[in-house]
């Protein structure tokens, strides 16, 4: 062996030394610590069960989510009531009986050959979709789970790392890392993908969140450039280019129904609102900035009272947004440091002890919720269905390891964690709970999705 491939292979083993200690967390301590004192000038330590941030007592959401008829007569009596002297029963006193009913039991579980990254329920509840490492991508009909819809995507390159559809049910997206977002029309029989260019200017590109507008006009993409890509479905064209975030642009959700409101979650830690009537495309401002978060931002949801939102983080917590209540400058400059300063990598590193417990000066968030594990992926979060829960439940996948992941579901009120379920091997990226029924579905790394049910006294 010559002394040049006797280097070689002297630095190809030092490197795989140093990955094995990297995830078996040998340098977790000393690293800690000099990032917990790094840190401290920014930030203050709570205790475990210390999450709220500001009282939500008597508030508008607390009133929303208690706000069913006083009426205590029991659901058996009005539901012969109804039936017999043809009696009204309010969407409230349904919310009242199902909203304590958390599924339980697992229905349906399916295997595939290949990582879930994608898992969903459509908008009216009839669809179910899910996408996979591999680029496999299946619609389910609901209840029966058969699949109706088989696709291929194209471009794979890492994974399919967003599956979005629209609220009719007839347009698909998808993104990878590629340029490009890729659409279906779900009634194509020979299932031929149009493409919208978003013409990015770096060569390494991923697109890691789509979203439709309500109306289906207009997808918003976020990107590994750090910008937010609005597109016209119809002209399939991109029509602005936002540069939102200093760091990778890791999701986005459109806050109303008028699809003027979009949010957007980045690496920085910062979550940006824009008004997509006064995009320009050069060096936009954003209309509010909310600062909170100690790093970077995985996934968004917003509340369909297009008030409030929850963002999910890598600092380990998932916070409640008023978006009345954005932050100051002094604020977004702390964030910005303090995410500056982690020294851990989310992708094979588990994460601090100590950094769900940390809170940031000057954060205006409403609650925070901690309890699930964010590691090696951007795992979901988002609130529980209105019309059976009046979405008092906040729900996100988790990182177990091989012990056995679960589902995290919090009181939104309270901060309580109320349940934990499912059985993967691996972690739990995506989560969905159907809009009318008490079903939950979870999907894993391990290949698996399981659809979880109520079922009474287990």
């Amino acid at each position: 062996m010559s002394d040049l491939e006797s280097d070689e292979e002297d630095e190809r083993r030092f490197l795989l030394r140093f990955l094995r200690l990297r995830q078996q967390s040998e340098f977790s301590s000393p690293d800690n610590e000099i990032l917990q004192h790094s840190i401290s000038e920014y930030c203050y330590r709570v205790s475990e069960n210390d999450i709220t941030n500001s009282t939500l007592q008597g508030s508008e959401l607390f009133l929303s989510c208690r706000g069913w008829s006083p009426d205590r007569t029991s659901f058996y009596s009005k539901l012969r009531r109804r039936e017999f002297q043809s009696s009204h029963l309010s969407l409230k006193s349904m919310q009242s009986y199902t909203e304590k009913r958390i599924p339980n039991t697992v229905g349906f579980s399916f295997k595939n050959n290949s990582r879930i990254y994608v898992s969903q329920y459509s908008q009216d509840g009839t669809i179910f979709y899910v996408a996979t490492q591999d680029g496999d991508i299946t619609l389910y009909s609901v209840p029966t789970f058969t699949p109706i819809k088989y696709i291929q995507a194209c471009e794979v390159g890492w994974a399919v790392i967003s599956c979005s559809l629209n609220m009719t049910n007839n347009l698909l997206a998808y993104s990878t890392w590629s340029p490009c977002v890729y659409l279906y029309h779900i009634d194509d029989p020979a299932c031929t993908p149009f493409l919208i260019n978003l013409g990015p200017t770096h060569k390494s590109f991923a697109i890691f969140d789509t979203t439709f507008s309500a109306d289906s006009s207009v997808i918003a993409a976020t990107c590994s450039d750090g910008c937010v890509y609005l597109c016209d479905v119809e002209r399939r064209i991109r029509t602005h280019r936002v540069v939102a975030h200093e760091d990778h642009a890791n999701a986005c959700v459109f806050l109303d129904q008028s699809c003027h409101l979009l949010i957007s979650g980045g690496e920085d830690g910062l979550i940006r609102l824009w008004d997509t009537r006064h995009i320009a495309g050069i060096l936009d401002d954003p209309v509010a900035t909310f600062p909170g978060h100690i790093d970077s931002i995985t996934s968004l949801d917003a509340r369909f009272d297009e008030r409030y939102f929850i963002s999910n983080s890598k600092d380990q917590t998932i916070k409640l947004w008023d978006v009345r209540k954005p932050g100051d400058g002094r604020t977004v400059e702390r964030t910005k440091t303090v995410v500056s300063r982690q020294n851990w990598d989310y992708r094979w590193e588990d994460p601090p002890e100590f950094l769900a417990q940390m809170r940031l000066y000057g954060d205006t968030s409403i609650c925070s919720y901690t309890g699930h594990r964010v590691q090696t992926t951007l795992i979901r979060a988002r609130f529980s269905p209105q019309h059976t829960t009046a979405s008092k439940y906040i729900y996100t996948g988790s990182h177990g390891g091989r012990r056995d992941s679960k589902a995290h579901i919090y009181d939104m009120l309270t901060g309580e964690l109320v349940a934990k379920i499912g059985s993967h091997s691996s972690l739990i990226r995506d989560v969905s709970w159907h809009p009318y029924h008490l079903w939950l579905n979870t999907s894993s790394w391990d290949g698996t999705w399981l659809q979880w049910k109520y079922v009474p006294d287990v």
